[in-house]
């Protein structure tokens, strides 16, 4: 499966869903298509080597083949299937949590509090990673993120699927408010 064609699968899906889809906000339409991919989808790696067939077709978004972390790739994933255009900044620069937060502080997107469907990044503190908020309540951010684990047992960073979490907001470094590109 070509990174193309698996856009167009989560995009197929979305627009039978919600007939409506391509009328809400950046940040709805990424929040949408993040709870699909987890919901509907349930990706895991093959191997735990990221790779397999939705890993690959993601990484290659981002100019990458299996083998290399892809939690940034499915951020890029996500934005492609929502529509959201994300100027100055190359999909290959999707690959590098330090790319996506300097890129999102350059543009003056950065938030400190979640919203649902920001991007979500931590650059600190020994993980670098990034992922999808869906919501936020009493000091808690649920999120979805690729390239975790299931729990807090397992990498945080190097994991094996994309699954829902729900982590303190202290967490992250920053939120991305896509609404506002």
């Amino acid at each position: 499966m070509t990174n193309a064609e698996a856009i167009l699968k989560v995009r197929s899906l979305l627009l039978a869903r919600y007939p409506d889809y391509n009328r809400k906000s950046n940040n709805e339409r990424v929040a949408l298509a993040a709870g699909a991919l987890r919901d509907d989808f349930k990706i895991r790696e093959a191997t735990g080597r990221n790779d397999g067939a939705w890993v690959t077709a993601i990484l290659n978004g981002v100019q990458l083949g299996a083998g290399y972390k892809w939690c940034g790739a499915l951020v890029k994933f996500v934005l492609d299937v929502a529509g959201v255009k994300t100027p100055g900044i190359t999909a290959r620069e999707f690959a590098s949590v330090a790319e996506i937060r300097q890129w999102a502080l350059a543009k003056g997107i950065v938030s400190r509090t979640p919203g649902r469907g920001y991007g979500a990044f931590r650059k600190s503190r020994g993980v670098s990673h990034v992922g999808i908020s869906i919501g936020s309540l009493l000091g808690f951010t649920r999120s979805v993120e690729g390239n975790t684990s299931s729990g807090e047992a397992g990498s945080q960073d190097d994991g094996g699927g994309l699954y829902g979490r729900n982590r303190l907001t202290s967490f992250w470094d920053g939120f991305i408010d896509w609404n506002k590109l």
